[in-house]
C-alpha cells in the first residue's frame, strides 16, 4: 500500500509523514460538525488522531460499511473516484484513465474549455 500526502487547509503546508526526512508537526482534522482528530506523528497512511480520513470521508457522505475497512473502500468506490459529472458526462481522477481526467480539481480540463473540475462541481453540472 502506497502512503497518502496531504496538505494542511490553513497554510497549505505538506504534512510530512514520520518515515520522510522533514520533521513531524502537530496538526488536526477538523469536520464541519465540529470532531477534532489531533495528529503529533503522522504515519502517511491517512490516519490522523486514530481516525482513518477515508472512513471519515465515507461516513460524512452517509456511507458505512460492516467495519472501517468495507466503510474505506466505500470511499474509495462511491466518492472518490466518482469525480464530478457535467450534463451527464463524467470526469474522474487521473488513476481512471481517459481522455476527461485530471490530477487535481483545480486543473483545468481541457475539454471543457479550461474550466476545472471545482468550477464543474460548484456549478451543479
Amino acid at each position: 500500500m502506497g502512503m497518502f500526502s496531504w496538505l494542511t487547509s490553513d497554510t497549505g503546508r505538506s504534512i510530512a509523514n514520520r518515515h520522510s526526512t522533514r520533521d513531524t508537526f502537530p496538526v488536526h482534522m477538523i469536520t464541519e460538525d465540529g470532531q477534532i482528530f489531533a495528529e503529533n506523528d503522522y504515519n502517511g497512511y491517512g490516519v490522523f488522531g486514530g481516525k482513518d480520513i477515508y472512513v471519515l470521508i465515507a461516513e460524512m457522505n452517509g456511507y458505512r460499511g460492516k467495519d472501517d475497512e468495507e466503510t474505506r473502500q466505500m470511499a474509495f468506490n462511491h466518492i472518490w473516484v466518482r469525480g464530478i459529472r457535467k450534463n451527464g458526462k463524467s470526469y474522474k481522477h487521473s488513476w481512471e484513465g481517459g481522455e476527461n481526467t485530471f490530477m487535481r480539481y483545480d486543473d483545468p480540463i481541457e475539454s471543457e474549455g479550461g474550466i476545472c473540475a471545482n468550477d464543474l462541481a460548484k456549478n451543479g453540472k
